[in-house]
C-alpha cells in the first residue's frame, strides 16, 4: 500500500483478502487487554523512559543489518515497535495474527520465563480454559480504519526478519488511554489438545 500522506512511504500488506479477522490468543482472561507497556500500573515515568531508550537502541541495532537498510532504501516502512514487541521489549503495541493456529498456540501453551520459550500443558487430569479474540480485520481493509478508529494497525509479518512473518504478525499501536476491544471467546481444552497445537 502506498501512502502519499506519509511522505510517499510504502507499507507492505498481505495481498490475500480472505482473512476477515485477526486473532489474539491468551492463556488467561484480563479485565483490560492492553499492550505490555501499559499492563503494569506501577511503571514509573523513569521506567517508561528506559523502555523507550531500549526501543531506540533496538532500532539503531537493526538499522545495521543489510536487509533493514534495503527495505528503508526502497521506502518500505519498517515497524520497529512491532518488531521490538516480538523480541521482549515493552511497547505500546498489541500483537495480533492472521493465523488461527498461531493464536491457539499462544492460548494453549505456557510461556516459561527461565527458558524464554513455550511449553505445552501436561496435566491430563486438568481441564484448561483458553481465550481467543477475533478482531474484524476486514473493516480496516475496507474502510482504512480500525474498529476503534484511532488505533494504527500495521503488518509486522512483512518485515525484514523471519520470526514475525512465521507468526503472521500484525501490530496494533495504542495510546495509553486506549484498550483493545474485540469479541472474546473462551474454550476448554485438554493437555492432549495443547500438545497437538504445540
Amino acid at each position: 500500500r502506498h501512502s502519499t500522506s506519509d511522505g510517499g512511504k510504502l507499507y507492505l500488506w498481505p495481498t490475500a483478502l480472505t482473512h476477515s479477522y485477526l486473532f489474539r490468543g491468551q492463556e488467561q482472561f484480563h479485565e483490560r487487554c492492553v499492550p505490555s507497556l501499559f499492563r503494569h500500573k506501577e511503571l514509573t515515568t523513569k521506567e517508561i523512559f528506559i523502555n523507550q531508550v531500549r526501543l531506540e537502541e533496538f532500532k539503531l541495532m537493526l538499522q545495521q543489518y543489510p536487509q533493514v537498510r534495503y527495505f528503508e532504501d526502497l521506502g518500505v516502512v519498517v515497524d520497529y515497535k512491532g518488531l521490538a514487541q516480538h523480541y521482549g521489549i515493552k511497547t505500546d503495541v498489541l500483537d495480533l495474527t492472521s493465523s488461527l493456529d498461531v493464536a491457539l498456540f499462544f492460548a494453549m501453551c505456557s510461556y516459561d520465563s527461565t527458558t524464554h520459550g513455550y511449553t505445552p500443558k501436561t496435566d491430563s487430569s486438568h481441564k484448561y480454559i483458553g481465550y481467543l479474540y477475533a478482531y474484524p480485520y476486514i473493516l480496516h481493509m475496507a474502510f482504512g480504519k480500525t474498529l476503534q478508529g484511532s488505533l494504527n494497525l500495521m503488518p509486522i509479518g512483512l518485515q525484514p526478519f523471519k520470526r514475525p512473518g512465521l507468526q503472521r504478525g500484525f501490530a496494533l499501536h495504542f495510546r495509553s488511554e486506549e484498550q483493545f476491544e474485540a469479541p472474546i471467546y473462551s474454550f476448554s481444552y485438554t493437555a492432549k489438545d495443547s500438545m497437538d497445537i504445540y
